[in-house]
């Protein structure tokens, strides 16, 4: 398709010279029912257009292009940004795109309707931003343009206007989804020695329980098992052999089916080399305070992300339950330990019990942003049994595909540490505190890809990045600047996807037979 849409552009100015474009000479009769942003990049628009005219009508979208500087004059403009490619939605099928003066013009058919990608011919970074969206017409006048656009609103939104983190407990990427078809998994060649310098070794095994102890995530526990980038010592550092166990599509079928539907990061890694507390932290703040460990009593005076959003008028929720309550500081909920909310409690109105977020859902009062924390039975923190988390996630991402909201949130499903489990991918290790182990995140929307396997380096301050990238926020640590923020993991120019609720004991169907045995 790209290369007849190019063969197109390079060829028609000529027949265009020939033939005219110029079939009216006062503005057409063009409504246009949506223009929506693409924040991919920040540059691209898709119209969606209706000719209504009894004729043909000749338009050419166009949006002019913003970027700041630091330097005078503290701005660029550019005016590249041209209908691209356009899809007939009232005869299925492309329409051509016409090069003609620097713009992309398109032949509307009377009563047709049109969805229209525009964006700059070269490639434009993040940095740049829709400045202003037009619609040329074509006078009579030897192909003379008239800036004035047609007598029609544009509204500007973006596709993402709900954002869901979803946050489970202590898993690793391999013990979940290392037997994944086109993961980064296991190899079958993994095996490690039960202590330094002893030649018997243990590997990988499929686990037989799905409520296991619980292993250690300690900072120090972490680097020896890390040792050094070898990633050979899970064993003699966890002191058992059960590190090693993993589960595959018979034990987590709704996750499995989940990332066949949508996206599985498999470079996605914890934020720090340690537990829950600190990575906790990293997910809202992009720092843990130089925290290492779970510590009892805890304040923290740095920002969150939380500041950002309340600055720009950006509603959001925090929902937990703790043990003494959704209000007070907790491992899984430290916002009420900072500063900042306990010099104005009122901002603590923001935290919720989790039951709440499905009648919030229903009731139509979701925030823009979103945190959800599950009760410790529906955590998957060993030594809860994983059946009833994955049980609770899918009850709760169900409630969102079966409401309004579904086609404009974008799902995070993740887990906080690798809770002791093996994996083999070595953490690269880009200051004193991480990045630790990898843990699965799955990335569930309308707009994610389908049954894409993402390779991107992320971690959860590339959740942050992404807040931050659909609500134009600043960076709040180096951390959460200079990461990914995930946008690979959409195609925002498709038209929203159903649904995919899972309900009851769920039938699969997309994998080959000897993938979900229980014989792995």
């Amino acid at each position: 398709m790209k290369r007849e849409v190019l063969s197109i552009l390079l060829v028609v100015p000529l027949i265009l010279s020939l033939v005219g474009v110029c079939e009216a000479t006062v503005a057409p009769s063009v409504t246009i029912t949506t223009v929506r942003s693409v924040p991919l990049h920040s540059t691209y628009l898709e119209w969606d257009i209706t000719n209504t005219d009894n004729g043909y009508s000749w338009i050419a979208p166009h949006a002019a292009l913003y970027k700041q500087s630091a330097t005078p004059p503290y701005y660029a403009m550019d005016d590249t940004a041209i209908a691209i490619y356009a899809w007939d939605i009232t005869s299925v099928s492309f329409a051509p795109v016409y090069s003609y003066d620097g713009l992309g013009w398109l032949r509307l058919q009377s009563g047709h309707t049109y969805r229209v990608f525009s964006g700059p011919v070269t490639p434009h970074d993040a940095k740049w931003a829709v400045y202003n969206a037009q619609m040329y017409y074509e006078g009579a006048i030897r192909g003379a343009l008239y800036s004035s656009p047609p007598s029609a609103t544009i509204n500007i939104t973006p596709p993402i206007e709900h954002i869901v983190v979803l946050y489970e407990e202590n898993r690793a990427f391999d013990h979940y989804f290392g037997t994944y078809p086109g993961a980064n998994g296991l190899s079958g060649n993994e095996a490690l020695s039960i202590a330094p310098g002893s030649t018997v070794t243990v590997r990988p095994f499929h686990l037989n329980s799905t409520a296991t102890l619980d292993g250690s995530n300690s900072a120090s526990t972490a680097r020896k098992a890390f040792n050094g980038g070898k990633m050979d010592g899970f064993v003699y550092a966890e002191k058992t052999l059960i590190t090693m166990g993993h589960y595959g599509y018979s034990d987590i079928p709704n996750y499995w089916n989940y990332a066949s539907k949508f996206v599985l990061m498999d470079n996605f890694f914890s934020s720090e080399m340690g537990p829950s507390l600190p990575n906790h932290l990293y997910l809202i703040a992009g720092q843990s305070g130089n925290l290492t460990e779970n510590v009892r009593n805890f304040s923290f005076n740095f920002p969150t992300i939380m500041d950002e959003l309340d600055t720009h008028g950006v509603s959001w929720r925090y929902y937990y339950n703790g043990e003494n309550g959704y209000k007070t500081p907790g491992m899984w909920s430290p916002l009420p330990a900072f500063k900042s909310f306990k010099d104005n409690q009122s901002r603590l109105n923001n935290l919720a019990p989790n039951d709440e977020f499905v009648a919030d859902v229903a009731n139509g009062t979701l925030a823009n942003v979103t945190w959800v924390m599950p009760r410790e039975f529906e955590s998957e923190h060993p030594p809860a049994d994983i059946r009833v988390g994955e049980h609770y996630v899918t009850s709760t991402i169900n409630a969102i595909m079966q409401s309004k909201y579904w086609n404009s949130t974008a799902i995070f499903l993740t887990w906080d540490d690798y809770g002791g489990w093996y994996d083999h991918v070595p953490p690269p290790q880009i200051d004193s505190f991480g990045l630790g182990f990898r843990v699965p995140c799955l990335v569930i929307s309308p707009y994610a890809k389908e049954g894409f396997i993402d390779h991107t380096q992320a971690d959860f301050t590339s959740i942050l990045k992404f807040i931050e990238t659909t609500y134009s926020l600043s960076p709040l640590t180096k951390r959460d600047a200079a990461n990914s923020d995930m946008m690979g993991a959409f195609d925002f120019s498709q038209p929203p996807r159903e649904n995919y609720t899972i309900s009851g004991p769920y039938i699969h169907n997309h994998y080959p037979s000897f993938f979900y045995t229980g014989t792995h």
